[in-house]
């Protein structure tokens, strides 16, 4: 592109920049530009960064928003008690971690703004959160699965926002203000997280690989059915995965995880079968939907409609 220039009329302004965006995107932008290249800035570059500090934001939000009973003093669970995902996600962070704390160690300040970008939208966002949503909005608010998963949004919203201070001040201090528990008065004051290796997990991260592999295939087959009008809800789909046998990894991962599978796939049911390529086959469940997770299930009764899971979660049993 041509130099900015006043004279030529060629330059952004940056009163009506701030204006318009806020004055956190023009941090990002110094942020995330290469000063080892040319400094490039335009109207789409903006609305590029726009759009990123939304999926940060929003990632933030979400986490804020699924911790209004929680206490990390209180209700905390353990590394070792967590759910394989829940492992998974705190692997993934503390890959994430290492990236941006190098990154800053190394002034390529540009890698910070897209490691989050990538976690926020990615992993986060698109994969742990959606999972999530069956967990937290449908458990009973004690259960251990549901502060398992709790326990995971706090330490993300916690280290996303130390992490990110120094380049979005004004978005993580406030983020900092609303997070439950004991804490340092400013996210300022809180300094970069510590490394916690022992979180990285190089076997379980290759079987989610997978795992998400097999979700996108049933995703396809999903969204098939929904555009042919046979199916209104993923909730309401019995779902057979066909698991080829070569390479053995694959039904070694599917039969492993083969209790969370509907889980994961956010369906009814999930049954795996044999098969030449990976594929998956969707068909309407002929039972009634839970009128609470509208998962439609054989084990559905009475008045309201409701699974076992939500006949317990409802009448404040134990998980």
């Amino acid at each position: 592109g041509r130099k900015m220039s006043k004279s030529l009329g060629n330059y952004v302004d940056p009163q009506h920049t701030i204006k318009k965006y806020g004055a956190e995107i023009v941090r990002l932008w110094v942020a995330a530009s290469d000063y080892r290249d040319e400094v490039r800035l335009s109207q789409q570059i903006l609305e590029t960064l726009s759009e990123g500090y939304r999926k940060i934001r929003n990632t933030l939000r979400y986490c804020l928003s699924q911790l209004y009973d929680f206490d990390p003093a209180r209700d905390a669970v353990a590394p070792d008690r967590l759910e394989p995902i829940d492992r998974w996600a705190l692997s993934r962070l503390e890959r994430y971690r290492a990236g941006v704390a190098r990154a800053y160690e190394q002034y390529e300040f540009h890698r910070v703004y897209h490691a989050t970008v990538d976690l926020s939208a990615t992993d986060l966002s698109a994969f742990y959160f959606d999972v999530l949503k069956d967990r937290t909005y449908c458990s009973a608010p004690g259960w251990p699965a549901r502060r398992a998963a709790q326990t995971v949004l706090y330490r993300a919203a916690r280290d996303l926002c130390r992490l990110l201070a120094p380049i979005a001040s004004f978005t993580t201090e406030e983020a900092w203000q609303h997070l439950p528990g004991h804490k340092v008065g400013s996210v300022f004051l809180a300094g970069l997280p510590e490394a916690e290796p022992q979180f990285e997990d190089d076997a379980l991260e290759e079987e989610f690989r997978h795992l998400a592999a097999f979700r996108r295939v049933v995703n396809e087959a999903l969204e098939a059915k929904r555009v042919a009008k046979e199916i209104g809800k993923a909730t309401e789909a019995d779902v057979v995965l066909r698991v080829p046998r070569e390479p053995p990894v694959l039904r070694e991962v599917a039969e492993k995880y083969e209790a969370q599978l509907a889980d994961l796939f956010l369906c009814a049911t999930v049954r795996i079968e044999g098969g030449e390529t990976l594929s998956a086959e969707v068909k309407r469940s002929p039972h009634a939907a839970c009128e609470r997770c509208w998962r439609a299930l054989a084990e559905v009764s009475g008045s309201p409609a409701l699974c076992r899971r939500c006949k317990r979660a409802v009448a404040g049993e134990s998980q």
